[in-house]
C-alpha cells in the first residue's frame, strides 16, 4: 500500500465514526477442499448394548455398533448437499442407509464462528422395530471454524496512531460448480 492511500485511510479513520464499512472479504472453498477436511474426520462411529424392556427381555443386552462412511459434500451451482452412509449391527442383523441433506456455510455472529450447517440427519438404529440408538450425522459433521476479530495499527499524519478493529459481521455463500465462495461483510 503507497503512504498516500495509507495516510487517507489513517485520516479517514481518525474523522469517521467508529462505525466504518469496509470492502467485503471473500473466501474462495474448492469442493475438494470441503472434502479432505471430512475425510480427516475418518469413520465416526459408537457401540454399545440394548437391553429390551419386558416381556421381550432376552437372556443378554444385545449389542449394537454403528459407522459412518463415505461422507462427501456435492456441489452444483446454487446448491451444496451432503451425503454419507450410516451402517449398523443389531445382534447379527446388519443395516445400511444412505442419506443426502442440503448443507451451507454459515455466520454465526453470537460466536463469531463460520459454521458448516447440514440439514436434518438423524438415523434410527433399529432391532425388530424398535430404536436402540440413533445417529445425529448433522452434530458429528457440523463443524464451526471461529473468526475472531483483527485489531490494525494505523499511522496519522500527526504522527500518532489509531488502533481500529476489524471484525466480520455477516457472510453470505455462493455455491458454483466446482467450490463454495463465502463473501463475508467487514466492519470496523
Amino acid at each position: 500500500m503507497s503512504n498516500r492511500v495509507a495516510t487517507l485511510l489513517a485520516l479517514a479513520t481518525a474523522l469517521l465514526p467508529c462505525s466504518l464499512k469496509a470492502q467485503d472479504a471473500v473466501i474462495e472453498i474448492p469442493g475438494a477442499a470441503l472434502n479432505d477436511l471430512i475425510g480427516r474426520l475418518g469413520s465416526p462411529s459408537a457401540s454399545g448394548s440394548y437391553l429390551p424392556p419386558p416381556p421381550a427381555q432376552p437372556s443378554s443386552p444385545l449389542p449394537w455398533q454403528w459407522w459412518v462412511t463415505d461422507a462427501h459434500f456435492s456441489l452444483a451451482p446454487g446448491a451444496l448437499n451432503f451425503t454419507a452412509t450410516v451402517l449398523s449391527e443389531v445382534g447379527n442383523q446388519d443395516f445400511s442407509m444412505t442419506i443426502t441433506v442440503p448443507a451451507s456455510i454459515v455466520f454465526d455472529g453470537t460466536t463469531r464462528t463460520l459454521r458448516i450447517s447440514l440439514g436434518p440427519s438423524i438415523v434410527p438404529v433399529q432391532s425388530g422395530g424398535i430404536t436402540v440408538t440413533q445417529v445425529n450425522v448433522a452434530n458429528i459433521y457440523g463443524l464451526s471454524v471461529p473468526i475472531e476479530p483483527e485489531t490494525f495499527v494505523l499511522a496519522l499524519p500527526s504522527g500518532g496512531v489509531r488502533s481500529v478493529t476489524g471484525r466480520v459481521t455477516g457472510a453470505t455463500m455462493d455455491v458454483q460448480s466446482e467450490k463454495v465462495v463465502l463473501n463475508l461483510a467487514v466492519g470496523f
